[in-house]
């Protein structure tokens, strides 16, 4: 297989896309880095108003050589738009943008001298975290060499999928992305690569990661994914000791709780809690309730008593 050591792959799964997408593309063409290909993968059913509204913000790149825009014949997830963009990728490195991401203009240079000044075989950097367009964190890159143990204990560790820049030939060895995976798709193939090959933090600010409320995902759905994501490390997870053992259901179990609530579903509330304590996870859920969902969340689950 060929690989330009020069060029870089920038790989964007869409789906649903807004406005923020010609900002992600425009984020990656204004790279200080130039040689660079940008490949657009539209998740999208062909029949949807998702599809039509891609085609219409990607017909303002149709003339640019630069970027490439490929669409599925169906929805299949965005695990599985990362594979095709994979697959289509020429150059030796790539990297990933979600659609409502951007990268700062000297992100993709600054990586890609990291590397080759280094042993490391991915990279990834401090991210600015926006949430409905209002700042609320610099996350900064800390775990390096084999870290999987910190990623699975520590889903907010890499800050975005966006932060991900690594060998295309690496990236094939360990099998792409797991397409059963419609959450964490970033999480579990990243707990993969770094079993086998090398992470480094590089703490430079070069991704801005936004987040609005139509990011949060049904609390059905989303207990689905943390079960696969149980069931898949299972072993892994065996390795841990006790305490990181605990760490790693209550935050899982903790961020359930978090969606049922903001779902206002009592079903989902009573579970959610039930799971926790099932878990033996012992706390005064009114005091959790006040810190993290004051006022009418408390007054609506009737929780803590």
């Amino acid at each position: 297989m060929f690989f330009d050591h020069k060029t870089v792959s920038v790989i964007i799964p869409s789906y649903n896309a807004t406005k923020r997408l010609s900002d992600a593309v425009n984020s990656a063409l204004e790279q200080t880095y130039r040689d660079i290909e940008i490949i657009v993968v539209d998740d999208n059913d062909p029949l949807s108003d998702g599809r039509r509204n891609t085609e219409k913000i990607m017909s303002q790149y149709v003339d640019n050589p630069a970027v490439r825009y490929i669409k599925h014949d169906k929805n299949r997830n965005g695990a599985a738009a990362r594979n095709t963009g994979i697959k289509n990728a020429k150059g030796y490195y790539i990297c990933f943008l979600d659609d409502d991401d951007i990268f700062y203009d000297s992100r993709v240079e600054k990586c890609v001298e990291f590397m080759e000044s280094t042993e490391a075989d991915a990279v990834y950097t401090d991210v600015d975290i926006f949430k409905n367009d209002i700042f609320t964190e610099n996350r900064k890159a800390s775990a390096s060499g084999h870290p999987w143990k910190d990623i699975l204990l520590n889903e907010g560790l890499l800050g975005t999928g966006s932060n991900l820049f690594l060998k295309k030939d690496f990236t094939e060895d360990i099998g792409c992305f797991d397409e059963d995976f419609i959450r964490y798709q970033d999480l579990e193939f990243m707990i993969r690569y770094t079993r086998k090959y090398t992470l480094f933090a590089l703490n430079q600010t070069l991704v801005r990661k936004n987040i609005t409320d139509n990011n949060i995902p049904p609390y059905r759905k989303y207990k689905e994914n943390k079960q696969i994501l149980f069931s898949k490390f299972s072993e892994l997870i065996s390795e841990l000791n006790e305490e990181e053992r605990d760490r790693f259901y209550i935050h899982h179990y903790t961020v359930l709780l978090n969606a049922a609530i903001k779902s206002k579903n009592r079903e989902y509330i009573d579970e959610a809690v039930a799971d926790l304590k099932d878990i033996n996870y012992h706390f005064r859920m009114k005091d959790y309730l006040k810190i993290r969902f004051p006022g009418p969340y408390i007054a609506y689950t009737g929780l803590g008593k």
